[in-house]
């Protein structure tokens, strides 16, 4: 039950209220933050509530949160978040590390048959029967001073995270799948997880399976520039280069300057000079320098026997263990099950103790179907 609501605005209050909850074995974490304008995001307000005391903590006006980095990295607290990756985020590019160990309500959400990716207010609705307001999701936190409704939405966030953060504990426990969601929390609080690999940026450029090798090439050399450049300059990656116009730069590689100028209508001369450097680049890379892409094939007919049995054994298994549909893997991600690919979602984890592991055995039994 909820005794006290403070806003902790300087280094003493601060201070004390970390060693205050330096006592406890859990704490409910929450952060609120903008990041419309800029690669990072700007980290306005943490909420953190124990059960008894919530408070919120402002980080504009406090310069040394190191206090708050001792908590967060102390062992002996769990911190439990809803939908940690993008507060898990914010704290490894303020600390260059993640805060464990942790618990996150959406991923056992998952596990206890509520939905995949449940959003916060609606987990809330469905444990307590209480509804949320949901105003001030795109809010300028930024400003100063918080409204009282501002406030309470961010007390909000913690209060009811504690509430449901016992409750699922409780129901994990009682069916012995607490351990189940190890893996997956290790994982969320693994720094690697948060690094930025400028190489890697390509990936995220929709239709680039439709490149040829070269294209690809010319897509990862203008990739990692825009990438580096959006960090230098903490921009939205988007405001120096669109995804759907590096797309069409390596579609058509252009030989010429004022065919580039006409691609990226709008960009400024000191990138289009840069970005036809790096197409000029490309034609000198060797091939063997060239980034892979796995390409999809489609399934052969003994393959569509083996990927339609799996689906059926599935949905037969979540009738019978009652979790979320949402989490059976689509068709695609069987067919690479089939053809023995094992860094799927659905081998890692919790899903993996719930239907990974045994779909390793249907597979076995059923790979001896005549094809």
């Amino acid at each position: 039950m909820i005794q006290k609501k403070i806003e902790i605005n300087d280094q003493i209050a601060l201070n004390k209220v970390c060693e205050q909850f330096s006592s406890n074995s859990w704490l409910a974490v929450d952060t609120e933050f903008i990041r419309e304008k800029t690669y990072f995001s700007n980290l306005c307000l943490i909420q953190i509530c124990n059960g008894e005391i919530a408070v919120t903590i402002d980080p504009l006006n406090i310069e040394d949160l190191s206090p708050l980095k001792v908590l967060f990295f102390d062992p002996n607290i769990e911190k439990v978040f809803h939908s940690s990756r993008q507060d898990l985020e914010i704290f490894y590019f303020l600390w260059n590390a993640v805060p464990f160990p942790i618990f996150d309500t959406q991923i056992s959400a998952a596990l206890l048959g509520y939905g995949d990716q449940i959003g916060y207010a609606n987990l809330v609705e469905k444990l307590t029967n209480i509804h949320l307001k949901k105003g001030y999701t795109r809010a300028n936190w930024q400003d100063r001073p918080l409204s009282v409704e501002m406030l309470n939405y961010a007390f909000d966030d913690v209060i009811y995270l504690a509430d449901i953060y016992l409750m699922m504990k409780k129901t994990l426990e009682e069916r012995q799948q607490l351990d189940w969601l190890a893996a997956d929390f290790e994982y969320l609080s693994d720094s690697k997880s948060y690094q930025i690999i400028p190489e890697k940026a390509w990936r995220k450029v929709k239709g680039r399976q439709r490149l040829s090798d070269i294209q690809r090439a010319c897509l990862q050399q203008c990739a990692i520039w825009r990438e580096t450049e959006a960090i230098k300059k903490n921009l939205p990656k988007s405001w120096l280069i669109s995804n759907h116009l590096l797309l069409a730069v390596a579609t058509e590689m252009p030989n010429n300057k004022e065919r580039l100028k006409q691609i990226l209508k709008g960009v400024s001369n000191r990138y289009i000079d840069i970005i036809f450097d790096l197409i000029e680049k490309t034609k000198t890379l060797n091939k063997q320098d060239y980034p892979l892409e796995t390409n999809y094939q489609k399934p052969n007919a003994c393959e569509q026997q083996q990927v339609k049995k799996l689906r059926q054994y599935l949905i037969q298994l979540q009738k019978e263990k009652g979790f979320s549909l949402s989490i059976i893997p689509s068709k695609k991600n069987l067919l690479y099950f089939v053809r023995g690919q094992t860094n799927l979602n659905f081998l890692m984890g919790w899903k993996n103790k719930m239907m990974g592991e045994l779909l390793v055995l249907k597979l076995n039994e059923i790979s001896s179907i005549n094809c």
